[in-house]
C-alpha cells in the first residue's frame, strides 16, 4: 500500500511547468492531520492484507514543512506492530537540504527523489526561486552526498529545454546518479518541430544509455526500462505503474483523499475527491475510477502496444492532457509509439 502526504502546498521555488500554480488555495497540513493519515491509511492496508505501507513526503516543497515529516516518521515507527512495515520517501527539490537533514533520512532508510532537470543553465532557467534567480547552486554542493545514497532523479522534458535533453541526461549520469525518472511536461506546447527535436534527442540518450551498459555501467531510465520490462513480464502498465485507487493514493494537506497526486486540488467539487481521512474513502466516488483499470480504452483495443502505453494505462496523464482519465491524447499516442518503437530496436541490440 503506498499514501502520497502532501505536507503542504507551498514551495519556495516557481517551477516553468508546475502544476500545482492553477490552486487557488496553498495550504499548510498540521500535526493532526498528519498523524490521521497514517493511522488511517495503515488500517486500509491491513485490511487489505498488505504487510507494508510506503509513505511518500510530498508537496510543494515538503521540506518546508520538516518538523511535520519528523511527525510522521516518530508516530509511524511507534505504532506497535512487528510483523507490519513502514518504508519512507521524499520528493524534494533539494535546495532546503543539510548534513543534518539528510543524516536523518539515512538514518530512517528514506528513499530520496530529487527534481532535477540537469546542467546549470536548464535548470536554473526551468526551476528559478520566486525572485527570478536560479536553484542549481542551492542543490548542488549536496550531489556528491546524494548520489552516495543511491537518489533518483527526477526530470521534466519540457519544450523550452528539449534541445538539451540528452546532454542533461549525461550531465546527470556523470555526476554521478544512476537511476532517472524522466517525464515529458505532456501539457506543454508542443509542435511538430519540437517533437522532432525530442525523437532526435531520444535517440542520442538511447545511444548513450546503450554504451554504459555495455560498459557495465549499472543505470535505470524509466523511458527505456519499463517499456522493455513490460514486455518480458507480459504485464500491462497498468500492472506495474497505474495503481491509482487500488495500491496508491494521495492525501491533500486538510486530508482529503485522491487516487493520485495529480488529482489534488483546491475545488471542493473535484470529482477525484473520494474521501477525507476522518470519515475514510467513499466506495462510491471509486467507481469510475475502479473502472478504469478493467478495461482498455475504445480507441487503445487494437493497439499492439496499449500494455505498454502510458496513453491507455495511466489516468494521470489522461487526465493531465484531456481533462478525463478515460480520454486520450494523440501527442501522448505518438510519443509512446515513439519510445517503444526505440526501445525494441535497443532491446534487439543489447539482447538480440
Amino acid at each position: 500500500m503506498n499514501v502520497v502526504q502532501l505536507l503542504t502546498d507551498n514551495c519556495n521555488l516557481n517551477c516553468e511547468y508546475c502544476y500545482f500554480k492553477e490552486h487557488a488555495v496553498r495550504k499548510n497540513s498540521d500535526p493532526e492531520t498528519v498523524t490521521a493519515t497514517i493511522d488511517y491509511f495503515y488500517g486500509y492496508a491491513k485490511k487489505m492484507k498488505h504487510g507494508f505501507l510506503n509513505i511518500t513526503f510530498f508537496g510543494g516543497e515538503p521540506l518546508l514543512s520538516w518538523d511535520l515529516l519528523q511527525t510522521g516518521v516518530s508516530h509511524a515507527e511507534g505504532i506497535p506492530d512487528p510483523d507490519f512495515r513502514f518504508n519512507f520517501a521524499v520528493n524534494t527539490n533539494g535546495t532546503l537540504l543539510s548534513d543534518e537533514r539528510l543524516d536523518y533520512m539515512e538514518e530512517h532508510k528514506f528513499l530520496i527523489y530529487l527534481s532535477l532537470d540537469g546542467v546549470k543553465k536548464t535548470q536554473d532557467s526551468q526551476r528559478p526561486l520566486h525572485n527570478g534567480s536560479g536553484s542549481y547552486d542551492m542543490i548542488s554542493p549536496w550531489i556528491p552526498r546524494l548520489v552516495k545514497y543511491n537518489t533518483m532523479v527526477e526530470k521534466v522534458i519540457t519544450p523550452q529545454n528539449v534541445t538539451s535533453f540528452c546532454s542533461d541526461i549525461e550531465f546527470i549520469i556523470n555526476r554521478g546518479f544512476r537511476s532517472i525518472i524522466t517525464t515529458p511536461d505532456f501539457s506543454g506546447d508542443w509542435t511538430r518541430e519540437t517533437f522532432d527535436v525530442l525523437e532526435r534527442e531520444y535517440r542520442k540518450m538511447y545511444q548513450l544509455y546503450l554504451k554504459k551498459q555495455k560498459r557495465g555501467k549499472a543505470l535505470y531510465i524509466n523511458l527505456i526500462e519499463d517499456k522493455i520490462k513490460a514486455f518480458l513480464a507480459k504485464k500491462s502498465f497498468k500492472e506495474t505503474c497505474c495503481n491509482m485507487g487500488m495500491s496508491i493514493f494521495s492525501v491533500s494537506p486538510e486530508g482529503n483523499i485522491y487516487p493520485c497526486t495529480r488529482f489534488v486540488t483546491s475545488d471542493p467539487g473535484s470529482p477525484f475527491l473520494v474521501g477525507n481521512i476522518r470519515k475514510g474513502i467513499d466506495p462510491k466516488k471509486m467507481l469510475s475510477i475502479l473502472s478504469f483499470h478493467k478495461k482498455d480504452k475504445p480507441d487503445c483495443a487494437d493497439c499492439t502496444i496499449k500494455d505498454r502505453c502510458l496513453g491507455n494505462s495511466c489516468g494521470c496523464v489522461s487526465y493531465s492532457t484531456t481533462g478525463d482519465i478515460f480520454g486520450l491524447n494523440p501527442f501522448v499516442c505518438e510519443h509512446e509509439r515513439m519510445i517503444t518503437r526505440m526501445a525494441d530496436e535497443l532491446a534487439e541490440e543489447l539482447f538480440g
